[in-house]
């Protein structure tokens, strides 16, 4: 049985097949980080390891740098310069 942490943020992957793994409230998202690549994997079969949390440098704590979903994005920014490319590229990363 593993045990579940009340844990927000990037952590070791538990299922073993990505460097990190996005842990909300102790449960594993579909949300995967391999180097500067963030991707979609679904979570599926039982972990094979612990979440431990990973420090990635130099990052905002708590969710500062997040924006809502009703927050426009600040033009200029290199948010909105990938957001600009990927609908500008017909939808593709």
């Amino acid at each position: 049985m593993v045990t579940k942490l009340r844990t927000e943020g990037w952590c070791t992957d538990p299922y073993g097949r990505h460097e990190a793994r996005w842990i909300s409230e102790g449960t594993p998202t579909h949300l995967v980080r391999d180097g500067s690549n963030e991707s979609i994997d679904l979570p599926s079969g039982q972990p094979t390891g612990q979440a431990i949390p990973i420090s990635w440098g130099e990052q905002t704590p708590h969710g500062a740098d997040l924006l809502r979903s009703d927050q426009r994005v600040p033009e200029g920014s290199q948010l909105f310069e990938r957001v600009a490319g990927i609908v500008l590229s017909g939808g593709s990363d």
